[in-house]
Formats: structure tokens, C-alpha cells, sequence
């Protein structure tokens, strides 16, 4: 075996010797470079569809936290009736449709996904179109109504519908994401694998074709030397090859760029002509996250560097960059340059930024913490909700926003939660609170959802302090018991009046029948002796006894009117006025009035209450135009800011409009018995009617003109 490398030397010439040896090494460096090309190629196509699967999540968690965002605006504006909280609801909105659009966009090659999206999409528009009628109602018809729909509570299932969906996409992304980050990490070992193969039987080559040209004498010191520079040039050329797609390139320790490689050209825009021989810092105009004496001072000591750095382009555009440095040093040990290698994560970095804009945009207050509850991130709500500064919770544990009072009790304390990475709302049925910096406890509502990044599983919380709210439910709860305790009282009245409106028509029949039975005997057996005088008299007590008679009935008739059942039904109200006018008409035959009625008049109302009430209005205008020649009576509908109201009009006497606050009492009269006949009840009862039907009632007159009666319901 001794004598190979001499029968080897014998039957090739050291030329030869090195030319093959030297051949071979080259071709071995040329395989091994196309196979690590290629390698890098396929593991940067594996990491374009790692990034596109986050992307895909963060778009998918963006368009259920814009969502969020929404409900929660909503429920503000609906408590509130802040303008502002419904323009952030509308921005919320229209987030989540261009979130939505994204995750459309980012898997179209996705069947499932789409699927998915055909499924989720129609459910956040009815959740959306469910907070954008709570809204309209709010805004058109006050809080009351708002709160009655919000109780009808339609939109939680939808919710948790939504919730589901999102699981489902979320999930089917990690997925993809963890078989994309295990190929990744497979064609990484199969590449690490290769290379080290390829050097190492580099490495051997090289030895023995050194080996060789020892054994070969002179010729092959001759071709030792020859060996040694193109192993130099070997050395050079597998530096310089292209095979990444990050930007590359080598500066001397004066800073002159000496290498640029392909990846450089394509991020800066400089070609190798243009860059070689320049400063670095000055063509990239470099922008250094530290100063660069410290960046130097680190090299220096550690022999590499990793650090942000902000470069800007041939065309201007600024590019945000992961920098690798690298320390290069002679034979001698001495520093002679640096290798740069600089990643582009401008794309990361701006989506990193709109997650900030939107957690800092969110009208809740939002933590972020770890498994073990250390909290890595919080906006500037959860400063203005706890209190404190953010640099003062940074790394902090979640329990320093509980009470100390809850931080051992498993069922009130929600910071244990935050070691379980599971969706989930607290506070609609438990009492939680939050600890404020001073001291102060507040009541919160807190939903939970968990982030998986690269390196560990993340818990966002939505904590929400609701002390406005629970004052207002306190409110709510006062005014409510306080209006049981009013009905009931009010009842208890109204049965105690009807108690006495009875007991008086019972009292007092007696009384009026005994002088009217009298008053009549005397006038029939006794009416000689009595004179004319005494005739008059008896008269006038026989009168009297029959309008306090008639006084009773009134006051009995307006007390059943405020016992009677309302029952809504459409109203013809312009044929219901004929036939009372025609009523009318019988009684006095020979009078000559000129009735307008509108035609086609209706109402949702009580027919039995709303013929009682025409039959005093109209009544009231026939009476009181009795001594008008050209007596004229009109009943129509005009319109009073979107609401219908009705009238009755005469150009009857009319009244004196500074005693109008009188015209509704009961017995309260503004004409003289002598003038015009009456109880002074037409009216009270009138007034009640309207007020059953939830409407108001109103009259313009003047004294000579006649008057004008306008009613809602």
C-alpha cells in the first residue's frame, strides 16, 4: 500500500496529478454550490409559504379583533350615544371587510379555506347588519328601544357561530404552517447534510492530492505551489458564489465594498459596477438602531454583530433590515474586512405596525401576555384603565391588575386564565374586577384569545371597564322599581277613587231623589197655596236636583273611561265623523252648517274611545257655533314632523286663549250656563281618551273666530 502514491506519481505526471485533483475539487465545489443553490432556494420557498400562512392568520385574527372592535364601539354608542364611538363602530367595519378581502386574496389556492370564508363571510355581515340596526335604532328612537333590542340578545349566537369559524380557519392555517415549518426544517438538515458531505470529501481530495505532489519531488513542489493558489481561488470563488436571496456583500475595514452580490443588486438597485469601491454607510445612506461605535466595539470583541438597520435604495424607498455581521481576519489573525448579510423585513415589520395601530386603536384596554402571565405588550388604554406607565408593567405578572383580596380565588381571579391559550369571555356572569395603580377596584369584563408566533404561544386580553355601566343597570334598576312602587301606588289611587266615585253617586242619588220626589209633590198638591213665586222656586229646585243628577252621571261615565280596556284596531275616522255629524244634524233639523270632512281618515286606535272623543269635539264645535249664521265644522289630518295629527275646526265663539289652561279640567267651563248648555266634563273626557292612546291634545282659538282642537296619538 506504501508504494501506490509512487506508482501513482510514476505512471502520471505532477501536471496531470494536479489537473485531475484540481478538476475534481472544482467540479465537487460547482455540484456542491448548484446543490446549496438550490437547497437555499427551495428553503426560501418554503419560508415565502411560512410567511404567507402567518400573514393568512393575522389577517383572519385581524378581521375577528376589528370585529370585536365593532361590537365593542357599538355597545358604547348604544350606552353612551357618543357620535365618536359610532364612528369608530364604522371604521371597525369597513376594517373587517378589508381584512376579510385579504384572507379572500391570500387563499385562493385554498378550496378549504375558501369554503371557510363562504361560510364566515355571510355570518360577520348579519352580525354587522345586527349592530348597525342597534345603532339606527339608538339614533331614531332613543336608548330605551336600543336597550329592549340589545336584550332581545339576537346577535350572540352569531358570535359564537363566528368564533367557531375562526377556530376552524386558524386552525387549518397552524396546520399548514407547522407541515410548512417541518419541511423547512427537513430540506435545512438535508442541505446542512449535503454541504458538510461535499466539503469533507473536498477536504479529503484536497489531501491527498497534496500528498501526491510531495511524493512528487520537485515537479511536484511545483505543483504543490500550484495547488495552494487555486485552492486560494477556490477559497475566493466559493466566497463570491450567489446562492442566497438575502443581500450580501464584503467592505474592508475602511468601509469600500469589495464583493456585491446578486441578492444586493436586487434589493438596492445598484449594480456590482456601481457599488464596488464605494463606502457602504454613505451609498445606503445606513441608519443604525445603536451608534455605530458601539456596532464596531461589539464586532471587535464577539467577532459578529446582529442588529436592525434602515437602508435606502437606488430609488429612495427605505428598506428595513436584519444585519449579520460578520468579522473577516487574515492569516496573521488581523481584521482585514467585514461580510454583511442583511435580510429584508420591511414587509414584517410594517404588518408588526399595523398590529400596533390596530391594538392602539382599540377602544378596550388590551394586554398581552405569555403562558406564565408575564405581560409583553399593552396599549395606551390599558394605561389610561390601570393607571400605571407601560414601562412600569412590561414584564410585570397580571396579577398586579387583580385586587390582592382575589388573586387566591381560582373563580374570581381571570389572571389564572391566562396559563390556559383557549378563546373564551368572562364578566356577563361573573363579578370581576380590576386593581388600578391607586388602589382603586373597578368592575371589567375581559375576553381571552390566544396568538401563536414563532417562538411561543401568546394570550391577548380585551379588558373592558364597566363602572358607567353597572352605575347605569344601578339606575335602571332604581328607575324601575321606583316606577313598580309608582303603579302600584297609582292603582291602589285609582281603585281608591273609583271606590269613592261610586260611594258618592250612591250618597248622593238619595238625597237628589228625596228633593226631587218632594219638590214635584209639593208643585202638584200644593201649587195654588205656593203663588207663582213659590211655583218658580220649585222649578228651579227640580232643575237643579236633575243637572246634579246628570253632573254624577258625567263624573261616573269619565271614571269607567279611565277603567276601560284599550284595543287597537284601524279606525275609519272619516266615516266614524259623518255618521256623529248626521247624529247631529237629526237633533237640530233646522240648522244650516257647512261640514268638511276629510275623506279616508284612519287610525290604529280603540273605536269605542275614539268615537266617545269625536262625539265631544264635534259636539263641542256644532254647540258653539249655534249662533253663527254661516256656521262651518271641518275634520282632517295634516302633518307635524312625520307624525299625524288630527283636528276639528269651527268659526264658532271661540275662546279667550289665556284661560286655555283651564279647557281640559273637569267641570271647567270658559262660557256661562246662559250662554251655552254644558257639564264642563266633554273635554276632561276627550283629554283622557287621547291620553289612553298615548297622544297629546292641544287647542288655538280666539275670542269671536272660532277655535281649533288638535290631537295626536
Amino acid at each position: 500500500m506504501a508504494d501506490a502514491p509512487s506508482k501513482l506519481a510514476d505512471r502520471f505526471s505532477p501536471t496531470q496529478i494536479a489537473v485531475v485533483g484540481f478538476g475534481l475539487a472544482l467540479v465537487i465545489l460547482l455540484s456542491l454550490g448548484t446543490a446549496q443553490y438550490r437547497a437555499i432556494e427551495s428553503l426560501s420557498e418554503t419560508d415565502a409559504w411560512v410567511t404567507h400562512t402567518e400573514k393568512v392568520l393575522f389577517e383572519i385574527e385581524s378581521s375577528s379583533a376589528s370585529l370585536e372592535a365593532a361590537k365593542s364601539a357599538n355597545s358604547t354608542y348604544l350606552l353612551t350615544g357618543d357620535e365618536l364611538a359610532r364612528h369608530r363602530y364604522a371604521a371597525s367595519a369597513a376594517s373587517v371587510g378589508e381584512h376579510l378581502s385579504a384572507v379572500r386574496r391570500l387563499t385562493t389556492d385554498n378550496p378549504r379555506q375558501q369554503r371557510n370564508l363562504d361560510h364566515y363571510e355571510p355570518l360577520v355581515q348579519r352580525k354587522l347588519k345586527y349592530l348597525q340596526d342597534l345603532a339606527r335604532i339608538r339614533q331614531e328612537r332613543g336608548f330605551q328601544s336600543a336597550l329592549a333590542a340589545f336584550q332581545q340578545d339576537t346577535g350572540a349566537g352569531l358570535m359564537t357561530e363566528i368564533h367557531a369559524v375562526v377556530d376552524t380557519m386558524s386552525g387549518e392555517e397552524r396546520s399548514l404552517l407547522e407541515v410548512r415549518q417541518a419541511e423547512s426544517r427537513e430540506r435545512a438538515r438535508i442541505a446542512g447534510i449535503a454541504v458538510a458531505s461535499g466539503t469533507v470529501f473536498t477536504l479529503l481530495l484536497i489531501i491527498v492530492v497534496t500528498a501526491l505532489l510531495i511524493w512528487s519531488g520537485g515537479e511536484h513542489r511545483k505543483a504543490k505551489l500550484a495547488l495552494q493558489r487555486q485552492q486560494v481561488k477556490l477559497n475566493e470563488l466559493a466566497e463570491q458564489v450567489e446562492l442566497a436571496h438575502d443581500a450580501i456583500f464584503n467592505r474592508d475595514m475602511t468601509g469600500h465594498i469589495s464583493y456585491w452580490n446578486r441578492g444586493a443588486e436586487e434589493k438596492y438597485g445598484w449594480s456590482k459596477q456601481e457599488a464596488l469601491g464605494r463606502v457602504s454607510h454613505d451609498l445606503l445612506k445606513t441608519e443604525f438602531s445603536i451608534p455605530l461605535e458601539e456596532i464596531e466595539r461589539q464586532l471587535l470583541a464577539h467577532l459578529c454583530w446582529e442588529g436592525q438597520l434602515i437602508h435606502t435604495t437606488k430609488s429612495g424607498r427605505r428598506l428595513v433590515m436584519e444585519g449579520r455581521w460578520g468579522l473577516v481576519r487574515d492569516d496573521a489573525g488581523r481584521p482585514k474586512g467585514i461580510l454583511e448579510i442583511n435580510h429584508d423585513v420591511t414587509e414584517r415589520r410594517h404588518l408588526e405596525a399595523k398590529f400596533r395601530g390596530l391594538l392602539e386603536s382599540a377602544p378596550d384596554a388590551i394586554v398581552v401576555a405569555g403562558l406564565e402571565g408575564r405581560i409583553q405588550m399593552l396599549n395606551a388604554q390599558a394605561e389610561r384603565v390601570f393607571g400605571y406607565p407601560r414601562e412600569e408593567l412590561l414584564n410585570e405578572s397580571v396579577e398586579v391588575l387583580v385586587p390582592e383580596r382575589l388573586r387566591s380565588d381560582e373563580h374570581r381571579n381571570w389572571a389564572n386564565l391566562f396559563c390556559q391559550p383557549k378563546r373564551r369571555f368572562l364578566g356577563a356572569s361573573l363579578e370581576l374586577y380590576g386593581r388600578r395603580k391607586d388602589g382603586t377596584e373597578f368592575p371589567l369584563e375581559i375576553g381571552l384569545s390566544p396568538l401563536k408566533t414563532e417562538l411561543e404561544t401568546l394570550v391577548s386580553s380585551g379588558i373592558r371597564d364597566i363602572s358607567d355601566r353597572k352605575r347605569v343597570e344601578s339606575g335602571i334598576r332604581k328607575l324601575n322599581d321606583d316606577l313598580v312602587r309608582r303603579g302600584a301606588e297609582l292603582e291602589a289611587t285609582n281603585k281608591e277613587l273609583e271606590t269613592f266615585a261610586y260611594s258618592v253617586s250612591h250618597d248622593l242619588r238619595a238625597p237628589l231623589r228625596a228633593i226631587s220626589g218632594f219638590s214635584q209633590v209639593l208643585e202638584e198638591d200644593y201649587a195654588p197655596q205656593l203663588g207663582e213665586d213659590g211655583r218658580d222656586c220649585l222649578r228651579r229646585v227640580c232643575a237643579a236636583t236633575r243637572r246634579m243628577g246628570e253632573l254624577i252621571d258625567c263624573l261616573l261615565g269619565l271614571s269607567r273611561l279611565s277603567r276601560q280596556e284599550v284595543l287597537r284596531e284601524r279606525v275609519d275616522l272619516s266615516a266614524m265623523a259623518g255618521s256623529i255629524v248626521e247624529i247631529l244634524r237629526q237633533g237640530e233639523p233646522g240648522r244650516q252648517v257647512e261640514v268638511v270632512i276629510a275623506p279616508g281618515v284612519t287610525a290604529q286606535a280603540d273605536r269605542r274611545l275614539m268615537e266617545v272623543a269625536l262625539q265631544n269635539l264635534l259636539a263641542n264645535a256644532w254647540k258653539f257655533t249655534g249662533r253663527n249664521s254661516q256656521a262651518r265644522i271641518e275634520f282632517g289630518l295634516s302633518g307635524d314632523n312625520g307624525n299625524s295629527v288630527y283636528f276639528v275646526r269651527d268659526n264658532g265663539a271661540g275662546f279667550d286663549m289665556a284661560y286655555a289652561n283651564k279647557l281640559f279640567g273637569t267641570f271647567q267651563r270658559l262660557h256661562g250656563q246662559g250662554e251655552f248648555q254644558g257639564h264642563g266634563i266633554g273635554l276632561a273626557t276627550v283629554l283622557r281618551v287621547i291620553n289612553r292612546h298615548g297622544g297629546r291634545i292641544w287647542a288655538e282659538s280666539e275670542v269671536g273666530k272660532g277655535a281649533s282642537f288638535s290631537f295626536t296619538l
